[in-house]
């Protein structure tokens, strides 16, 4: 949509897809890039209104995006296209992000609909860990690592918010915001994703209103799973590719977001094992007593029946 910042007009995304992180965002930005009714940019999770708040930067680029970057994203759009983009960020910042849209929108007169996906947040906390520490990014077990003294103090540190693997699978408050900031909000669970990916599809084209009609290809297929890495050489050679060393840094701007992922997919294929240490019994008792009343009044929130995650 055009929207008038600083007396000058401005392409801004119709929808967002707000999250949750690991719970089958990059899928649906896959499946969402193929529909000819629709634009998504090059750049998957350009994370603009979650900074735009001056918040300390914790993206995937080398700094913050400004608001012409960020704009720019959008410029190739055709006239007539439903604009979107897909940023699981503004899901962990939830209030900065909806204060900076409501900002950059107009306070109301016109708003972005709102898609949210969320997973059981112990399978989501688990694999969040499993992408970090094949990444060599976390260097505790998923034991220690989700332990509250743990959290606490790596948070009091300056560590980043997406270290909180538990914090971000407590959806009710964040899933209540966003509801009651915006009029336009649709929220599908990962199940949806996994088990009738093509009723999501048809549901989520109908609601940004564009030819619900339309199938993607590969549907059912997963983009960008967890895994971990088959040796030391292997957690080696994919930090090599995935860290920030500057020819990585390059080949990754230039390339399309849809050719990356399926690069990375194919990479991880080579490099990682998909039957990795599995989650201890105890530590996932605990964690879904934790998550038990969250998940509860998230079931009445959105008229779901969450069970199968408690």
């Amino acid at each position: 949509m055009l929207i008038k910042i600083d007396g000058k007009e401005r392409k801004l995304p119709d929808f967002l897809v707000v999250g949750a992180a690991r719970s089958g965002t990059t899928s649906m930005y896959m499946y969402l890039s193929q529909h000819p009714g629709i634009f998504m940019p090059s750049v998957k999770e350009p994370s603009f209104f979650c900074y735009a708040e001056g918040l300390p930067f914790d993206g995937s680029f080398s700094r913050a995006m400004t608001l012409e970057q960020y704009c720019s994203l959008f410029a190739p759009a055709a006239s007539g296209q439903c604009i979107g983009e897909v940023s699981p960020m503004y899901m962990v910042y939830c209030n900065e992000t909806i204060k900076a849209v409501k900002d950059f929108y107009g306070k109301g007169e016109v708003e972005p609909a709102i898609v949210m996906i969320l997973r059981d947040p112990v399978s989501r906390a688990f694999s969040h860990f499993t992408t970090k520490h094949s990444r060599g990014l976390e260097p505790k077990p998923f034991e220690e690592a989700v332990r509250d003294e743990v959290v606490r103090q790596r948070i009091a540190s300056g560590w980043p918010a997406s270290y909180d693997y538990v914090g971000l699978g407590r959806y009710y408050e964040k899933v209540r915001l966003y509801k009651e900031n915006f009029s336009r909000v649709r929220v599908y669970l990962y199940e949806d994703l996994t088990k009738r990916p093509q009723w999501l599809m048809k549901d989520l084209f109908g609601f940004i209103g564009v030819d619900d009609s339309f199938v993607p290809s590969d549907l059912g297929k997963r983009f960008n799973s967890a895994g971990l890495p088959k040796t030391p050489l292997h957690a080696a050679a994919y930090k090599l590719l995935t860290r920030y060393n500057p020819a990585a840094f390059l080949a990754r701007r230039l390339l399309h977001e849809r050719t990356k992922t399926k690069l990375l997919k194919m990479l991880r294929g080579r490099l990682f094992s998909s039957n990795g240490a599995g989650l201890d019994a105890e530590t996932e008792a605990r964690l879904r007593a934790d998550f038990r009343e969250d998940i509860l009044k998230l079931q009445d929130l959105i008229r779901r029946d969450l069970s199968g995650w408690l």
